[in-house]
């Protein structure tokens, strides 16, 4: 088993990305970083999923400082470097791109990938369980709008119309 693991980290530069192990190796590898956050850091608003993470402060400067300090740390003790695209940004301002949705404070949207291969899947009368995909991350956000447009443009527009229902 171990000859298997090492064969596939040694297959690519860093994990393969769709390869089943590499969501339990960066959750596995991770555990401590989260552990160090949450005990040691005393960082109440962290999320993460895989190598994707959030951090909430009041403020910019806070962030900033906890930027640096979580550099270090990868660095020293997991032997890691974080991509330079990470963000510090007022949510208000954009929300948080994260696991599909566009997280605001008093709201939650799909992301909008997500939203317009929806709305191309019921115009192009997309399988029912593609559309039940889609029901599925709808459910989670504020999407009353959109499904009513759907719903209408299909009753309008084709001639079996079928009812979008969130169970």
């Amino acid at each position: 088993l171990l000859w298997f693991l090492f064969e596939i980290i040694d297959s690519a530069v860093g994990l393969p990305i769709g390869n089943y192990t590499s969501q339990y190796f960066s959750n596995f590898y991770l555990t401590w970083f989260d552990r160090w956050i949450k005990q040691e850091m005393g960082i109440a608003h962290y999320f993460r999923y895989m190598d994707d993470m959030v951090f909430l402060a009041r403020d910019k400067p806070s962030l900033h400082k906890l930027l640096s300090v979580i550099k270090t740390y990868l660095k020293i003790e997991l032997k890691l470097e974080l991509k330079p695209n990470y963000q510090i940004f007022k949510v208000a301002d954009r929300g948080i791109n994260f696991g599909g949705y566009v997280i605001f404070p008093e709201y939650v949207l799909m992301r909008p990938t997500i939203k317009d291969n929806f709305c191309k899947a019921v115009y192009r009368n997309a399988p029912q369980q593609t559309i039940n995909s889609y029901l599925g991350w709808a459910k989670w956000a504020n999407t009353y709008n959109l499904l009513s447009k759907l719903t209408l443009y299909e009753n309008l527009q084709r001639p079996k119309p079928r009812t979008l229902s969130i169970r």
